[in-house]
């Protein structure tokens, strides 16, 4: 996310999403992801709740979105996701 300068990149595949650290590419498996990614993906998961933003509740699970998610809710999702990057105050490294 380079808007506010979060070193962070979301893998996905065609709906399903997930958060890690801004390396060259995502990890291949679970030894691949770093010890900060569960603490930093906590406090964004929790500013993203006060956002209205429900996310998989571990940094080890992936979301998704549906056909329910209308372009309009995506970019009011998107305005208060960027919302809680900024109040978490986390990089995922």
């Amino acid at each position: 996310c380079q808007r506010e300068d979060v070193q962070m990149k979301v893998a996905h595949h065609p709906s399903v999403f997930w958060f890690h650290g801004a390396g060259a590419k995502g990890p291949a498996n679970l030894s691949q992801i770093p010890a900060s990614h569960g603490p930093n993906f906590k406090a964004l998961f929790h500013a993203c709740r006060e956002e209205g933003i429900y996310l998989a509740p571990s940094g080890f699970e992936v979301s998704f979105i549906s056909w329910a998610h209308t372009e309009e809710i995506l970019a009011r999702s998107l305005e208060k996701f960027e919302k809680a990057i900024h109040r978490s105050k986390k990089d995922f490294v």
